[in-house]
């Protein structure tokens, strides 16, 4: 069974003003209310846009693991550690929060669009950190990229708890087998573009999961940039982050 989550079912913060934020609560994609609308670890998914020459001021995060992945503009972030990057849609970045980590962002360039993505870590108050990784040159090619994984994982960017992350930016026509690991169960995002699953198509800002033991291929209407969430639904994980923790 296919089980979709569209976009308009997500609520929009900030809406007409400089910072807009599609806020998913991804537990929500099984269509029936929930006590912890979480899938597993994987909390919260904020879509973001932040128009050029604004800002988002330095503010405190506790217990949340959150990746910054752009599609659009280029962000300049500071933080409580002293560290100062350029993040873009080559440089991703990744805050473990642990005890206490704040940030600024600021883009003083063009409009920018993104996630934020919030995942529990497998316990609180773990010791805060921040992560770069700049992507290959060919990141674009049409293949799925592992961008941010589990520790023991090798994805070049690691949360404290069970999930990956894989994105593919694919042509219009491309038939897609959606990345699987053991016991870890798939939530798959359209970012932009169109996409048939099954006899469903899907636009961006939609999403969807399967209840069953195989995944249905996924055929690119357009071109399209699809992030495929894997979480691991029996994980430990702590609920006191500021926003991953929320119910």
């Amino acid at each position: 069974m296919i089980n979709i989550l569209q976009s308009h079912q997500s609520p929009t913060m900030g809406r007409g003003g400089p910072f807009q934020i599609r806020r998913m609560r991804p537990g929500k994609v099984y269509g029936v209310p929930a006590f912890d609308p979480a899938f597993g670890p994987l909390s919260v998914i904020d879509h973001a846009t932040l128009r050029a020459n604004n800002m988002v001021p330095m503010h405190e995060h506790l217990n949340d693991e959150i990746l910054t992945y752009l599609i659009s503009g280029k962000v300049t972030h500071e933080d409580s550690m002293g560290v100062t990057e350029n993040i873009t849609r080559r440089r991703l970045m990744l805050m473990n929060a642990g005890s206490g980590f704040s940030h600024e962002e600021t883009n003083s360039g063009e409009d920018l669009e993104g996630l934020q993505i919030f995942v529990r870590p497998r316990d609180k108050d773990l010791p805060p950190g921040v992560q770069f990784y700049d992507r290959p040159v060919d990141y674009t090619n049409g293949t799925w990229q592992l961008v941010a994984g589990p520790e023991a994982s090798d994805a070049p960017l690691k949360f404290r708890n069970q999930v990956l992350v894989f994105d593919i930016h694919a042509d219009a026509g491309a038939e897609l087998e959606v990345p699987i690991a053991e016991g870890m169960s798939p939530f798959v995002y359209v970012m932009n573009g169109t996409v048939q699953v099954g006899n469903t198509t899907l636009q961006k800002g939609d999403a969807f999961t399967v209840t069953e033991l195989e995944m249905p291929i996924m055929r690119t209407l357009s071109q399209a940039i699809i992030v495929a969430f894997l979480s691991d639904l029996n994980a430990a994980a702590s609920k006191s982050g500021t926003i991953s923790g929320g119910r």
